[in-house]
């Protein structure tokens, strides 16, 4: 009987923190685009800028709904924005990211394109 008690108390937790770890993935999920930072996207097939909410990598475009959209960083040099990798690459703070043409640093400020500034 004492047996049957552990197993019951063992199974009502994992179900408990189960149900719990549901309500925190779907509240983190349900974030709206509003709520998040808008950062700059380079498609890596065409080169195209978007100014979009940051969301997971690839994202995809808002024209053609194709996942070729990865966060980009700025080139002084060559005035434009290059495409640098993942959003997770994005946020490490200690890797800096060089120009494939220039090999000076890239930044991630920069003049968006007319059709994009607000």
């Amino acid at each position: 009987m004492n047996k049957y008690r552990v197993s019951f108390a063992m199974l009502a937790t994992a179900m408990g923190l189960g149900i719990v770890y549901l309500v925190v993935v779907a509240r983190a999920s349900a974030a709206k685009d509003s709520q998040l930072p808008k950062i700059v996207y380079v498609d890596f097939e065409t080169e195209e800028v978007f100014l979009l909410s940051a969301r997971s990598t690839p994202a995809d475009r808002p024209d053609t709904g194709e996942p070729t959209l990865i966060p980009g960083m700025y080139c002084e040099k060559c005035q434009a924005w290059k495409p640098v990798g993942s959003i997770e690459k994005l946020r490490n703070r200690g890797s800096v990211r060089n120009c494939p043409i220039h090999k000076t640093p890239l930044s991630r400020e920069g003049p968006l394109p007319k059709d994009l500034q607000q």
